[in-house]
């Protein structure tokens, strides 16, 4: 698939689509993948979420109030140090 995608022709037709239709073509075919079963889109016990833990290990050396994400496509606002709090919005 990776081909098919980074082919000059393939890109120069879908750059052709009107962004509409492009957009929502890229969101069908991403979908498709292994990473976004149902089962990556459940919360998982907060010392599994990567994030939380990407938070909790910044904070050991810096100093932040939020950290702002959307990658899991869960929504989340989750306390990870004193005065820190995770916010993960829910996209798509």
């Amino acid at each position: 698939m990776r081909a098919v995608l980074h082919h000059p022709w393939c890109q120069w037709l879908y750059r052709k689509l009107h962004p509409d239709w492009g957009v929502a073509l890229a969101d069908y075919f991403s979908r498709l993948g292994p990473k976004h079963k149902y089962a990556n889109l459940q919360l998982k016990p907060l010392e599994q979420e990567y994030q939380v833990d990407f938070a909790r290990s910044y904070l050991q050396q810096n100093s932040c109030d939020y950290f702002v994400f959307g990658h899991r496509h869960i929504p989340m606002d989750i306390e990870v140090g004193e005065k820190a709090r995770l916010i993960n919005v829910e996209i798509g």
